[in-house]
């Protein structure tokens, strides 16, 4: 019968303790995300019940285009008394088909008109000119004219303090989300809501709450959690001490193997694998636990090298190989040819698609690139937003020039809709390129890349969708 060793083996205190802190973080993180997403909800819940009793007042106001009320101290005493209300925004068309638009912020403690017609200040003066004429001209309905010129005078009077409260604005910068959803940032504790108002032409109500109260729990939430985790890390540290104690002698080798480097282990020679007691489980189990760290470092140092979005190769990649493929070109007395990409007037289709659009659009010109330029020889990299470049091992310049070429046409000929690329109104791509030839002197791929540029704002001007070439000879 195999004696039990009595020395407490330190190295086995260390790994238990380890994964111990391992799962006690986890259950703390656990238990406070609970917690927090509870007070959170709850949180969220109320100032939804206070933003729908608001829009109500909101949407009757504007039924029947009587939204005057809106601007009353009594609405804006309620918007007062609402304490946790920092602002309120108001955008739609009232029952009467008239638009309109207003606002209000705590620290300026009234709302105010934020929509006005084009050239509206205009429109006033000139109805202020004209009755302050009428008034000097006219012998008669002097009360109405006077009546009528002082509500002009009046309404400009609101249109320049609004537009003043509405330039004031510019000091507060809110993250207002979609309608229906809420967003709340953590940092500066406010959470931002957008609903939709039941009038019968809609609209829609932006409201901007302070959460600020909600710090003080969050921090005895974590208070909390950090002495229950302390404690409980403390009763686990007795408790691997005394099993510890009671730990065979081939644990301790075990645990000695795996204390090397994760990557200089042999997962095969792990001691224990062939036993069929509790210590060859626990090694079997390091052993599937390293083959997966295996592969997750794999995956790691694969997601490293490339763009997730167009799964193409990322600056950092290109810095790490660029100096052994123009070795290899040089050996092979080769051209090396630098393809810039950029496609056309993409700002204005990420614009007026949206964004999910354009990654879209990425894609499928990176896949045009994986598909022309496939060879070992090619490699492909996102540079920036819409810039792409490729460098190819050919024969000639007149191979890299035609490369090019082909993947402009073939990006045209997926006549990917893009009604505001000029004339084409596909999606189209200007395309530069540098072929260094004749490597007999040492160059640097950033100068290169820079000619490349230049041809690359050669092929814009001188109207996109071309391809525009250099060649940069570097004979001695």
């Amino acid at each position: 019968m195999t004696s039990i060793p009595v020395r407490i083996k330190y190295r086995l205190v260390v790994v238990f303790l380890f994964f111990e802190i391992f799962i006690i973080a986890g259950m703390s993180y656990h238990q406070y995300h609970e917690q927090w997403k509870l007070i959170v909800t709850q949180a969220v819940e109320n100032k939804k019940d206070i933003s729908q009793q608001l829009e109500n007042v909101i949407a009757l106001s504007v039924e029947g285009n009587n939204y005057g009320n809106i601007y009353l101290p009594s609405f804006v005493n309620r918007l007062k008394a609402t304490s946790s209300l920092i602002y309120l925004e108001a955008d739609g068309l009232s029952d009467g088909m008239s638009k309109y638009q207003f606002a209000y912020h705590r620290d300026i403690g009234k709302t105010w008109r934020q929509h006005y017609p084009d050239g509206y200040i205009q429109i006033l003066n000139e109805k202020i000119n004209k009755l302050t004429a009428y008034l000097s001209e006219s012998q008669s309905n002097k009360v109405k004219i006077k009546y009528l010129l002082q509500r002009a005078i009046d309404e400009k009077k609101k249109y320049v303090i609004n537009l003043e409260n509405q330039s004031n604005m510019a000091n507060f910068n809110y993250r207002i989300d979609y309608i229906d959803e809420c967003f709340i940032d953590e940092d500066e504790f406010y959470l931002s809501m957008t609903i939709r108002t039941t009038n019968k032409n809609g609209g829609e109500v932006t409201f901007v709450y302070d959460l600020f109260e909600l710090k003080n729990l969050r921090d005895n939430i974590v208070q909390t959690i950090f002495v229950d985790s302390i404690l409980l890390l403390f009763i686990t540290f007795l408790m691997v001490i005394v099993i510890a104690h009671w730990i065979i002698t081939p644990i301790e080798k075990l645990t000695k193997y795996l204390s090397k480097d994760v990557v200089k282990i042999d997962i095969d020679s792990i001691p224990g694998l062939a036993s069929q007691d509790e210590v060859g489980d626990l090694a079997r189990g390091f052993r599937s636990l390293i083959s997966n760290t295996y592969i997750y470092l794999e995956h790691i140092e694969t997601l490293s090298n490339r763009d997730s979005l167009t799964n193409l190769f990322n600056r950092r990649y290109f810095d790490e190989i660029i100096d052994n493929v123009i070795a290899r070109a040089k050996r092979n007395g080769t051209s090396l040819a630098f393809l810039y990409v950029d496609i056309d007037n993409f700002k204005q289709y990420n614009d007026n698609y949206g964004h999910d659009s354009g990654d879209k659009v990425l894609k499928e010109v990176a896949q045009v690139f994986l598909e022309l330029a496939q060879r070992p020889d090619d490699h492909c990299f996102r540079f920036g937003g819409e810039e792409f470049l490729i460098v190819s091992i050919n024969d000639t310049p007149e191979k890299d020039l035609a490369q090019a070429e082909a993947i402009r046409q073939k990006i045209e000929s997926l006549s990917i809709e893009h009604l505001y690329n000029e004339e084409l109104k596909c999606i189209t791509v200007s395309v530069g390129i540098c072929s260094v030839f004749n490597m007999n002197k040492p160059f640097k791929a950033k100068d290169a890349i820079r000619y490349a540029d230049k041809e690359l704002y050669r092929a814009k001007i001188s109207g996109k969708n071309k391809v525009c070439h250099c060649r940069l000879s570097c004979a001695e």
